[in-house]
């Protein structure tokens, strides 16, 4: 019985000190932030997005990841704390996309390979990965993205149409 006690207690200390983590200093205050990046009105998935503020010299970043459906919830980040949310602002944007190349062969079969095969392999995934690329490089530099936002008070969701400056392919 005395272990059992023991035992919820400190299961219930744990949890009473997880839930009390200190909010840093510089921390700002956030609201909630939903952004979905789409292309002619498809979200985009696994899209990583970065909110750069406006204003500059920030010690904290802003985040976020699509997931399949294209939906990105923003994490604003000051050391190793974080919370949901986006500090109010006007914020520069920079998109990613790991592009989504197919691996037909092993490492085995790559290790097999002849330098000459291996160069022939080499180029045919780079000509893959150029042609795959879902957004054009300035798009992953806060100093040439063309892309501006707003988060505002209380709750933003954002609808990012990318298609005016990636076209189709």
């Amino acid at each position: 019985m005395r272990l059992l006690f023991h035992g919820l207690f400190f299961a219930v200390l744990g949890i009473a000190v997880s839930g009390c983590q200190r909010t840093p200093e510089g921390f700002p205050k956030v609201v909630p932030c939903q952004i979905t990046v789409v292309k002619e009105g498809v979200p985009l998935p696994k899209v990583t997005i970065m909110f750069i503020s406006e204003g500059g010299g920030k010690e904290w970043f802003v985040s976020a990841n699509s997931g399949d459906n294209g939906v990105a919830e923003a994490q604003t980040l000051l050391g190793n704390f974080s919370k949901k949310g986006a500090p109010p602002g006007n914020y520069k944007v920079t998109l990613s996309q790991l592009p989504q190349v197919p691996d037909e062969l092993t490492q085995q079969q790559r290790f097999d390979m002849s330098p000459a095969e291996r160069a022939a392999d080499k180029a045919k995934r780079d000509k893959l990965i150029a042609e795959s690329r879902s957004f054009p490089v300035e798009f992953e530099s806060s100093v040439t993205t063309p892309i501006t936002i707003e988060v505002k008070d209380p709750n933003t969701e954002i609808r990012l149409d990318v298609s005016e400056w990636i076209g189709t392919k």
